[in-house]
């Protein structure tokens, strides 16, 4: 069995190509094809407690923050920026803010034209425990977890080994 081997660079952009097991270009597995589409999503203006219900109601741990408008990309907002409220001294009183106030306005994205491998080394090297896909527009257009990835390379590994099996 060959290895696979890269002959673009995912740094560039351009669609990434590996051989596959019979010597033939194949396209390695992207971001857009284990990427969430349907996510809950906040939006600036949005009252925090509002924000930390969705949430805990629906155990996420953090969720985009979009423009209303254009749904271009703003921030993220996550349990631990929600945490702030604890800090600011404000357990006894209705938590006064929006969405805009608490969340994380830096954030780091990638294109779903990356290649899983690639992502996979980004979180290998950084804490990110998910990243917001966007498309060239800054627009939203899915987010990439960690198990997401995980959940790929499992599968296409399965695949490899199914087919080496079979070849035997």
């Amino acid at each position: 069995m060959a290895p696979k081997t890269n002959l673009t660079s995912a740094n560039t952009g351009s669609i990434t190509r590996s051989l596959n097991t019979s010597g033939h270009l194949s396209r390695l597995p992207t971001v857009r094809g284990c990427m969430a589409r349907n996510l809950y999503v906040f939006h600036p203006d949005m009252p925090i407690m509002k924000a930390v219900d969705v949430l805990l109601d629906h155990q996420i741990s953090g969720a985009p923050v979009v423009d209303r408008k254009t749904s271009r990309l703003v921030g993220i907002l996550s349990e631990k920026d929600c945490l702030l409220l604890v800090a600011k001294g404000q357990l006894h009183e209705e938590p006064a803010g929006v969405v805009a106030d608490y969340m994380t306005k830096e954030v780091d994205t990638i294109p779903p034209e990356m290649d899983i491998y690639y992502a996979a080394g980004l979180f290998i090297n950084h804490s990110y425990r998910r990243l917001p896909v966007v498309n060239e527009d800054g627009e939203l257009v899915g987010q990439v977890s960690r198990r997401d990835i995980l959940r790929v390379v499992r599968d296409n590994l399965k695949a490899m080994l199914d087919a080496s099996a079979e070849d035997a």
